[in-house]
């Protein structure tokens, strides 16, 4: 590492809200709310503890998934364990709204998004309504709208195979 990767720290801990929505943009409910709490907790965890804060390079989506790099890592075992819990939990969340979602291939662009908001993301990417605007080939087909390709959540009462968004659409 670095001498310049060692000072780098995109955390304000005095303004942790607004730093982490520098990095992951306003999405209070999805993945920087997510965030914000964890390094909120960091922060008390670490004035009480009287050790430093863990200097963080960069928090990003990559692939579909959240990726928190730092320079300098927590020496408490408790704070590693809530970063990882974090991102596990971010990775079952959807990036802009917190409900349960699944990684979604939409165009080019892996992204976890629930089946509401992966349907407004495919409204902006996408000129007129495609019969699959999503793409996976690893999952199992009960788990897949018939109609949009959304991998995760089907409506069960629907005996079309629909995700809910489909439903109330009436695709």
């Amino acid at each position: 590492m670095s001498e310049a990767e060692a000072t780098i720290n995109v955390v304000d801990y005095d303004n942790i809200q607004k730093s982490v929505e520098l990095e992951l943009g306003e999405t209070p409910l999805g993945w920087s709310g997510i965030v914000t709490e964890l390094f909120e907790h960091i922060k008390v965890r670490s004035d009480e503890l009287g050790i430093e804060y863990p200097k963080v390079l960069q928090i990003k989506e990559k692939f579909g998934e959240l990726r928190i790099y730092f320079s300098k890592v927590s020496e408490d075992e408790r704070i590693r364990g809530w970063v990882a819990a974090t991102i596990n939990r971010a990775n079952q969340s959807c990036e802009q709204c917190g409900n349960a979602a699944r990684p979604q291939n939409l165009g080019s662009w892996i992204m976890t998004l629930c089946c509401w908001c992966a349907h407004e993301e495919a409204a902006r990417r996408f000129n007129e309504h495609k019969r699959r605007y999503f793409r996976r080939t690893d999952a199992p087909e009960h788990l897949v709208c018939a109609v949009c390709g959304y991998v995760g959540h089907i409506d069960r009462s629907d005996d079309r195979r629909r995700c809910p968004s489909c439903v109330k659409k009436g695709w």
